[in-house]
């Protein structure tokens, strides 16, 4: 029996250690209430400065704080603050606080089980070289700048959050998540939606972050207006991280739609994403990559986009090398007015010639987009070399001009219109369909050319 009773504690110990979500605190938890801050009207900052467990004993609502500080502030490795249900709100004397801060150093600290809401600064910050901080079963609503926003953190974890009504602290816009320099990141059941906004949104953003999973995330029903541009998830100079299971659906902006934007990454990977009616005045962009490395879209949907007065993407690629398109659905995305529709498109803007090398493009199938000048299922005007189009299907793509109930093929009218536009005679291409349209001429000038299979 004494055998058994020191074997148990001896797991009970390491689990304790090494969980990844129960942080060193031991002992009872401490209550939070208003005299924790001041006489509960106005308020100084709270700093939780030793290890231990801490919890709200009701909703703290403050009307305005006293100091150019937040108003809880935590100091010390091995914290969990537990909001129990309640709801954590103040106006901020000044922009740029934020309702909870961890502070510079620590480690193993939890926020759990609340509402950050209705506050003049950002919801969460959390400073540089924290590790092990853990947020979990978090509604954040109507704060300022970003809902959590993390520097030169290690093993960040974020999980069943809920976030609405971000608003803007500047003109320079305002982030759900932000993320700058952190590493072993983990965020899971994520809902941002109901934005109406007049400045730039991002609603997950990562700069120069390091080994990521993101899964399960939601980003609904956000709606940019005055010529503010959407981001759904921003990625600069990133290195392997991985998102699953993420859908951007119905989403608006007045100026520029970008469901995924990718700038200088490598290795990062995404697959089961959905991308679905979502639109903008101006340029609407499933998924764009720029200067990429060993990057992969796989087994995902961008179907029904639109723009108005622009040309729409399903995935454009700039300049990416060693990277993977496959198995993707690319469908019904449209611009009925200018521009035109592209399902996937390598090159620039401008089409200016761009290097790149090594790209597969496998069993994708790009079906009923539709441009008002062009549409194509697969565009390159890039001078790469070694990519690989396999067993892609593209077919029924429409370009029209509407005359009120009467719709007329562009072709009709001796426009240029195809559904593959090849610049680079080094391609390889094998068992491409072309369904429900003409092939008008195939024009050799002085390359070998020829058709294999389909």
């Amino acid at each position: 029996k004494m055998a058994k009773k020191k074997l148990f504690a001896s797991v009970f110990i390491f689990y304790r250690l090494f969980s990844t979500e129960i942080p060193l605190n031991v002992g009872i938890a401490t209550p939070i209430s208003e005299s924790n801050f001041g006489d509960g009207i106005s308020s100084h900052t709270c700093v939780l400065s030793k290890a231990g467990v801490y919890y709200l004993s009701k909703a703290l609502i403050i009307s305005e704080t006293l100091d150019d500080e937040p108003l809880i502030r935590i100091t010390s490795s091995g914290v969990t603050l537990d909001l129990n249900g309640n709801v954590l709100s103040a106006k901020m004397k000044k922009s740029g606080n934020c309702l909870i801060e961890i502070a510079e150093g620590v480690s193993w600290v939890t926020v759990r089980n609340g509402m950050l809401y209705n506050s003049t600064g950002e919801g969460i910050k959390i400073l540089s070289d924290t590790s092990n901080v853990f947020l979990k079963n978090l509604c954040i609503r109507k704060v300022v700048g970003s809902a959590v926003y993390a520097t030169k953190c290690s093993s960040l974890k974020i999980k069943a959050i809920m976030m609405c009504n971000i608003l803007p602290s500047d003109k320079s816009g305002c982030v759900g998540i932000s993320m700058q320099d952190c590493s072993n990141i983990l965020v899971s059941d994520v809902q941002i939606s109901s934005e109406t906004l007049t400045t730039d949104f991002t609603a997950l953003k990562l700069v120069s972050c390091l080994v990521g999973n993101c899964d399960t995330i939601r980003i609904v029903s956000n709606e940019m207006q005055a010529k503010a541009s959407f981001y759904g998830v921003y990625l600069e100079c990133c290195k392997s991280i991985q998102f699953s299971q993420t859908e951007i659906v119905s989403n608006f902006s007045e100026q520029d739609f970008y469901g995924f934007y990718l700038n200088g990454c490598e290795g990062v990977v995404l697959d089961k994403i959905k991308i679905q009616d979502c639109g903008a005045i101006y340029t609407c962009i499933g998924c764009k990559t720029i200067d990429g490395r060993f990057n992969s879209l796989t087994n995902s949907f961008l179907q029904g986009n639109y723009t108005i007065l622009d040309s729409v993407y399903g995935v454009f690629c700039n300049n990416e090398k060693y990277s993977l398109l496959e198995r993707n659905n690319i469908l019904l995305n449209i611009s009925p007015n200018v521009g035109s529709a592209y399902g996937i498109k390598l090159g620039l803007d401008n089409d200016e010639k761009t290097w790149g090398a090594d790209i597969v493009v496998n069993e994708n199938y790009i079906s009923g987009n539709t441009g008002f000048a062009h549409s194509y299922g697969y565009y390159d005007s890039s001078t790469s070399i070694g990519k690989i189009f396999t067993n892609n299907i593209s077919k029924s793509h429409g370009s029209v001009f509407e005359f009120g109930s009467t719709r007329v093929s562009k072709k009709d009218h001796m426009n240029y219109w195809a559904s593959i536009l090849l610049t680079n005679p080094t391609q390889i291409l094998r068992e491409i369909i072309f369904d429900g349209m003409d092939i008008l001429s195939i024009e050799k000038k002085g390359i070998n050319l020829s058709v294999v299979d389909n």
